[in-house]
């Protein structure tokens, strides 16, 4: 284990920032996609963001839905020691953000995401 852990790291060094990134992004879309995240929408931002590349907007069925995406999610990048994910929680697990610097993901019920419209934010920014 320590061998492969060794090796990962190199590869990590190895990997330009371009590569890393969208190895983290699939492992995200994956993640997301195992934990039946519904009504995924992926945002690229590069050009009119200096705070992230690339927003993620999903649902989860029910505020533990919700959280556990989330807490999977979260799990499932540590593990990958690609980046660091930031997750701000709504205690009622409405709506939860996990942040990996280049790449935010919000996970929302639909009404909230309904409500907020998030979506539309973004695209009138995009």
């Amino acid at each position: 284990m320590t061998i492969s852990k060794t090796k990962s790291s190199i590869s990590k060094a190895a990997m330009s920032k371009k590569e890393s990134q969208q190895l983290l992004l699939d492992l995200i879309l994956k993640t997301l996609e195992d934990m039946k995240a519904e009504d995924l929408v992926t945002y690229q931002l590069s050009e009119h963001s200096d705070i992230a590349n690339i927003a993620i907007v999903c649902n989860g069925r029910s505020n533990r839905h919700v959280r556990s995406i989330a807490s999977n999610l979260a799990l499932a990048i540590k593990t990958s020691r690609l980046a660091k994910a930031k997750v701000e929680n709504d205690p009622k697990g409405e709506w939860v953000l996990v942040d990996v610097g280049s790449i935010v993901v919000h996970m929302m019920q639909p009404e909230v995401r309904k409500y907020y419209d998030l979506d539309a934010f973004i695209k009138e920014v995009h």
